[in-house]
């Protein structure tokens, strides 16, 4: 009689490969979660920064910036942003808003322009800080 030997894995073998399959896959999904929320991150941090600049590149010296954040929103009437008579922002899911802050030093008129953009995924890490802030930007202009 010849004994016949069955090739193939042991189920003990079975099990650790899944294992390891598992933990390697949970990694892999946990990586790409990270992925998004730095995706979304440095859109809000585009955003903030086309927020100030749309202020800093359109700046009149004539025009009504009011003082404190205001939320960013479409440009009014003298198709400034940053002025008082800013529309509704669009519906982007990130709300950003600006600061304008305008200062005399020395005859010359100075701009302080800040950009912040908050949002995020609720319910995930991916909002940012506690606050949900994504991204701030300033900038530093002289008057023109």
């Amino acid at each position: 009689m010849s004994k016949h030997n069955a090739g193939g894995f042991a189920l003990l073998e079975i099990v650790v490969a899944l294992g390891l399959l598992a933990v390697a896959m949970l990694a892999i999904v946990q990586a790409l979660g990270a992925a998004f929320g730095y995706l979304r991150a440095a859109r809000a941090a585009r955003q903030a920064t086309a927020v100030a600049a749309a202020v800093a590149h359109t700046f009149d010296i004539a025009a009504d910036y009011p003082a404190g954040w205001r939320i960013a929103g479409t440009p009014g009437a003298d198709a400034l942003p940053g002025t008082r008579d800013d529309g509704p922002p669009d519906e982007s899911g990130i709300v950003c808003r600006r600061r304008v802050i305008a200062t005399v030093v020395a005859s010359q008129r100075w701009l302080w322009v800040e950009g912040d953009c908050m949002g995020g995924l609720s319910g995930s890490r991916a909002t940012g800080d506690a606050g949900g802030r994504l991204g701030r930007r300033a900038l530093l202009l002289r008057g023109r």
